[in-house]
């Protein structure tokens, strides 16, 4: 609830104050990955984490370039920080970040 609460208060913003024209881009693209984990976790309890740093990572590298794929091991740390303290499976953090950088490359 917290999450969708601050969505809806980024795009207050957005709406309200100029800013670069992708960033509305971004903000969507972060908050699709957000829902379809959300829907999923309903059933499975996909990593919310894993999802939106490969999401951030990929639309990063698509916007600045090949250079940024040096970024790649965060994804990678953050994925085994969630397995280290068992908040999720190996396969729950490969599903979201697979799932967070799909997203983000289908919307860019």
């Amino acid at each position: 609830r917290l999450s969708v609460s601050c969505v809806r208060v980024a795009f207050g913003l957005l709406a309200s104050l100029p800013g670069p024209g992708l960033l509305p881009t971004v903000v969507r693209t972060l908050w699709a990955i957000r829902l379809s984990c959300l829907l999923r976790t309903q059933r499975w309890k996909i990593s919310l984490h894993a999802a939106a740093s490969a999401g951030a990572v990929a639309v990063i590298q698509i916007l600045y370039g090949w250079p940024l794929a040096l970024l790649w091991p965060l994804v990678a740390a953050i994925c085994w920080s969630r397995v280290v303290l068992r908040d999720h499976t190996v396969a729950q953090v490969l599903a979201g970040a697979l799932l967070g950088a799909v997203l983000a490359g289908v919307a860019f």
